[in-house]
């Protein structure tokens, strides 16, 4: 009976009964969103497969970054009904040209500071920090920041040439940590499999 059909089920359900007509378009309008971890993986995977098999074109819309990233072949951002950025999922995640994207796609910290052509220096480094970024949209030189993502901050001694901050928050994920870390310069989110203690000082500089 329908009744009786799980969530995952009935997603099923109604992905055949969407594409058994063989539409050479299909709008998927978060169709996970109601499904738990274990379950939207698997279906992330049953819709890549379909969408292979039929060479059916999807529009796929959701909130979810990673289900966007894993899934896409092009991804368009979208913010407040104007189009932000579109390209392929690496050029979205890696070479973000809006504060938006880098934020709500990327991640990413917004570091202040001064460029100079494609060096920045961050506001409270003195200038005894360079940062190399010729691979850095126009946007954030403009506005004197850099777009910094989780994973490429590397942490390490208060000793050590960097940005000096302290932790302040720590979450174990498994293969890493995602820390908060509170600067001069603001709060920052930075994720990395070294060991630190809650109110550790530590330094943060740009990973090679």
């Amino acid at each position: 009976m329908p009744h009786e059909l799980s969530g995952g089920q009935k997603q099923r359900v109604a992905i055949a009964r969407a594409i058994a007509a063989e539409p050479s378009l299909l709008l998927m309008d978060e169709p996970l969103s109601s499904l738990d971890a274990m379950l939207r993986m698997d279906m992330r995977r049953e819709i890549q497969h379909i969408h292979r098999q039929t060479k059916t074109a999807i529009i796929y819309v959701t909130h979810d970054q990673s289900e966007a990233l894993a899934m896409a072949d092009r991804i368009v951002v979208m913010k407040d009904s104007q189009i932000e950025q579109a390209g392929t999922p690496q050029d979205i995640y890696l070479r973000p040209q809006t504060e938006f994207v880098a934020k709500f796609v990327s991640k990413a910290n917004l570091v202040q500071g001064k460029w100079y052509n494609d060096t920045f220096v961050p506001a409270s480094s003195n200038g005894a920090v360079l940062w190399q970024g010729h691979h850095v949209a126009d946007y954030f030189k403009k506005n004197g920041t850099y777009p910094v993502r989780t994973d490429q901050f590397h942490l390490g001694s208060p000793l050590q040439t960097g940005l000096k901050g302290e932790v302040t928050n720590v979450q174990f994920q498994g293969k890493e940590y995602l820390y908060q870390i509170e600067s001069s310069d603001g709060q920052w989110e930075i994720s990395s499999q070294q060991q630190f203690q809650l109110n550790e000082p530590v330094s943060l500089d740009l990973m090679n």
